[in-house]
């Protein structure tokens, strides 16, 4: 006889391994386990465990409003929450999410910076009832001149936060923070980002009272090109000004963002060469010590010297003198200044890879990167001095334009062979990378691109997630010879590769992706971008895709019909999101395009698959755009320079 083994149903498991399997889940997978019996439904939304930490922030999908609704419904259940993360919600209603949120008076940490404030008021009124508070993330409302009555009520509610994250949007708001700063008495961290750009010579200084010392006050990190007046009203704000340290770059100018700290760990080998003491400049209007300064590079250095690392006497990370060289995160630079044998796995080297360049010698210290971002990959000037390099005519001006004409080495060049670049060296010392970015068109005369060099990027075995950004390729074949050897790449970004004038990549990226079958996201930002049902097609082929954004912004042009390419993507992979933005997109071709893909998300039974098409008008006029969505995705849509900062600020 054949014994059959019984059927166990999951409703036979205890609550407390329910509760695990629960709270392995995101939140949006809860609800309809939530739905589908009244236990499950309790475990849910009745139990403690369940409830205390609400996190909605999860990359690659949006959370709409009626993913945390019903979290809210039952009121005396959501005073459980302690908890809750918001950032980054696909969020047409805030009147309705803020109204959500007020029921929750027990939170103890809320961040909400992608949920606006309509007005002033509206964000007294959130902060009133939540007594508990005290961390808060949000976006800075923008205070009217009829709002001294919410001006009173928000003044008691900031008073017992210890913990704020603010993202101003309007320079005009900024006048108004600083001036909350005195009913902060118990604050311990700030955190601001200016999303907003002035010009050189900003706008006059309005009359301000002199802020309160906080004596509990002991971090401050802020990031925008407005900082001069804040900096001044930061310091006067720091108890014993003269124990916090600043960590700082080799470049004292002006820079966008500044970090200050009064309770770091120095070991004793590190603290007499790298630790200076520094003075506030006299338009800040402070004469006394401000603290001291901790230089990055300086800690680089150091860490070079104990490991016996030869340097040459002048010795710069780079040769075109950038200030922002090295810019790892700072807890990474504050781990390092404790125990400088600590293990980094994140880098930014902002400055030119070069032939002549200490690079794989900072890298040989740090084998357990597997974090890096980089910049330009350059030819040494020296080698163009030979006639290999340059043709020399006696015609008035020429050898300039010759010059102009070979400014690019690309794959085909015979003159250098990679494996003689630098940039070899570079791959050898980090073997460990698994996400690598290359952001070009940060640094300024930054001398002629190895494209050559692009090549070597295949050597980087491990690599899961590759972003490119406004590298001036000729053709894509090392994107090829990438795919063919990364095996388990995971994420792909190309942001404006090549001439402007028209992609000329798409050829070899359709190549490329045949050899990724783990390939998860793919975005691609490029104008004018050319077989796009193409593209499509192979992208059908990368069976375990989630994530696929496109956007050409480029001059108008006919545009192939997409839906049925579109189509068959929807219906071989098993998508997330789908964002595509393209100029010229017609009305009628906008719409129904929608219209298929609402009607494949029925079709296929997908609730959970989201998508927006953007049509972009013409040249010099608004076009439509779902903030919202691009907030989630900033990642994909914003400069990269600055989603960088804001990583490193944040993390």
């Amino acid at each position: 006889m054949n014994s059959r083994t019984a059927a166990c149903n999951i409703l036979d498991l205890p609550d407390e391994i329910l509760l695990k399997i629960i709270l392995s889940l995101n939140l949006r997978e809860r609800l309809p386990l939530a739905y589908s019996c009244r236990r499950l439904n309790n475990l849910v939304f009745d139990d403690e465990k369940a409830l205390r930490n609400l996190d909605f922030s999860t990359e690659g999908y949006l959370t709409r409003i009626s993913d945390v609704k019903p979290y809210f419904l039952n009121k005396k259940k959501c005073e459980r929450i302690q908890s809750l993360n918001v950032a980054g919600i696909y969020c047409p209603k805030p009147k309705e999410m803020l109204k959500s949120i007020c029921k929750a008076k027990n939170l103890i940490e809320l961040d909400m910076t992608s949920v606006p404030f309509e007005n002033f008021k509206q964000f007294a009124n959130l902060l009133q009832p939540l007594e508990r508070l005290k961390k808060l993330s949000i976006i800075w409302p923008t205070a009217n001149k009829n709002d001294s009555k919410s001006q009173g009520i928000l003044e008691e509610s900031l008073r017992k936060l210890t913990h704020l994250s603010v993202t101003l949007r309007n320079l005009d708001d900024k006048w108004h923070l600083i001036k909350s700063f005195n009913a902060m008495i118990d604050l311990e961290e700030l955190r601001l980002v200016q999303t907003y750009f002035v010009s050189e010579s900003g706008r006059g200084c309005v009359w301000l009272p002199t802020p309160k010392v906080l004596l509990k006050f002991r971090l401050v990190a802020c990031l925008g090109n407005d900082l001069d007046l804040l900096e001044q009203v930061i310091l006067e704000m720091m108890p014993n000004r003269e124990q916090w340290i600043k960590l700082s770059h080799v470049h004292f100018g002006k820079t966008r963002h500044f970090h200050y700290e009064n309770d770091i760990k120095i070991c004793k080998y590190l603290s007499k060469d790298i630790v200076r003491t520094s003075y506030a400049p006299e338009r800040m209007g402070l004469k006394g010590k401000v603290g001291k300064v901790i230089n990055f590079e300086s800690i680089l250095k150091e860490l070079m010297i104990s490991k016996s690392i030869n340097l040459d006497k002048d010795y710069r990370m780079s040769s075109d003198y950038c200030p922002y060289a090295f810019l790892p995160r700072i807890q990474d630079v504050k781990l390092l200044l404790g125990n400088p044998s600590q293990p980094i796995y994140y880098m930014n080297l902002n400055h030119n890879i070069e032939q002549t360049g200490h690079l794989p010698l900072v890298l040989s210290m740090f084998p357990s990167l597997t974090e890096l971002v980089l910049s330009n990959i350059i030819i040494s000037n020296r080698l163009f001095s030979t006639p290999a390099y340059l043709s020399i005519s006696t015609t008035g001006g020429q050898p300039a334009i010759r010059a102009i004409k070979r400014k690019y080495k690309d794959s085909e060049d015979k003159g250098v062979e990679p494996e003689t670049s630098c940039f070899q060296k570079v791959v050898e010392n980090s073997p460990n990378v698994k996400a690598l970015t290359i952001s070009a068109g940060i640094l300024r005369g930054s001398g002629t691109w190895d494209l050559a060099a692009l090549r070597i990027i295949a050597g980087w075995r491990n690599l899961t997630s590759l972003f490119l950004v406004k590298i001036p390729i000729k053709d894509g074949q090392f994107l090829v010879e990438i795919g063919s050897q990364c095996k388990n790449l995971e994420k792909l970004r190309l942001v404006s590769l090549g001439p402007q004038s028209n992609c000329c990549y798409a050829k070899e990226l359709m190549q490329m992706l045949i050899f990724c079958h783990n390939l998860k996201d793919f975005s691609i930002e490029q104008s004018n971008l050319c077989q796009i049902p193409r593209i499509f097609d192979t992208l059908a082929k990368n069976l375990k895709l989630r994530r696929v954004c496109l956007k050409s912004l480029g001059k108008s042009r006919n545009l192939p019909n997409l839906i049925p390419s579109i189509e068959g993507l929807i219906r071989s992979c098993k998508l997330l999101l789908f964002v595509c933005e393209y100029k010229g997109l017609a009305d009628h071709a906008c719409d129904e395009l929608k219209s298929t893909l609402q009607s494949l998300k029925v079709e296929l039974s997908r609730p959970s698959f989201q998508f927006d098409v953007i049509k972009c008008s013409g040249s010099g006029k608004d076009h439509v755009r779902n903030f919202d969505l691009h907030y989630t995705h900033k990642d994909l849509l914003l400069p990269f320079s600055y989603v960088d900062s804001l990583y490193r600020l944040n993390g």
